[in-house]
């Protein structure tokens, strides 16, 4: 799976005004690459980190990390809450590369990057509030800009985590990766295809329904923060 594009990139690391996507991407200091996250939930929204670790020198084989401790998703109900953590702590999962931990320019300036797109609204947004909701709707009104990257990050997380009731409810043959590879290939083969009438055969109500647990099961694992 790739990571997904953020809005408006910008390869200037120099300082926070060339960031609106919140990248920052400085090899001499080993900072890393950080994009910044909204996910919505029903009750709720929380803003979080997430950068890509590892893979070959193509970016084949990544690894998402998330801003986390024991285990546990931070997400930060404020803008401000979350860069004044990342300005100030380095007691979480993405200070292990080097270059984060030890310097405090490193921090200040993924801090600075982070108030950028949050203040632009570039972030990367997750809409889950709305998955199943879309789900309960007939097949012709599925939305796979909506579907389909709600189940990446849900993968996401559950592998950066160890969220095994996730994991275990997204893997593969279960009935939810079943549903992602058909709205997957109907995608790719068009509207009348025979790879979208498979998708009548899925039950929205089962669909829905599962989304839900899944929503809840991630909100269980998040550690909320003002």
């Amino acid at each position: 799976m790739d990571p997904p594009d953020t809005v408006q990139r910008d390869d200037d690391a120099d300082g926070a005004e060339g960031l609106a996507a919140a990248v920052v991407d400085d090899a001499d200091q080993n900072v890393p690459t950080v994009d910044v996250i909204e996910i919505i939930f029903p009750a709720e929204t929380g803003y979080t980190l997430r950068t890509y670790v590892g893979g070959d020198a193509d970016g084949a084989g990544q690894a998402a990390s998330f801003l986390s401790r024991d285990g546990r998703l931070l997400l930060f109900r404020t803008g401000e809450g979350l860069v004044r953590f990342v300005r100030e702590e380095s007691d979480h999962d993405l200070a292990g590369p080097p270059g984060w931990r030890e310097r405090a320019n490193a921090r200040e300036r993924v801090a600075a990057a982070t108030a950028t797109a949050i203040a632009d609204g570039t972030v990367v947004s997750y809409e889950l509030d709305l998955v199943p909701t879309n789900l309960a709707g007939t097949p012709d009104e599925w939305i796979p800009d909506l579907l389909l990257p709600a189940r990446d990050l849900m993968t996401e997380l559950a592998d950066a985590l160890d969220l095994r009731r996730i994991r275990d409810s997204l893997a593969d043959g279960e009935y939810l990766d079943r549903f992602d590879d058909a709205l997957r290939a109907s995608v790719d083969a068009g509207r009348f295809s025979g790879a979208r009438r498979r998708l009548r055969s899925f039950e929205s109500a089962r669909l829905a329904a599962q989304w839900r647990q899944l929503i809840r099961w991630l909100d269980q694992a998040a550690y909320w923060r003002d």
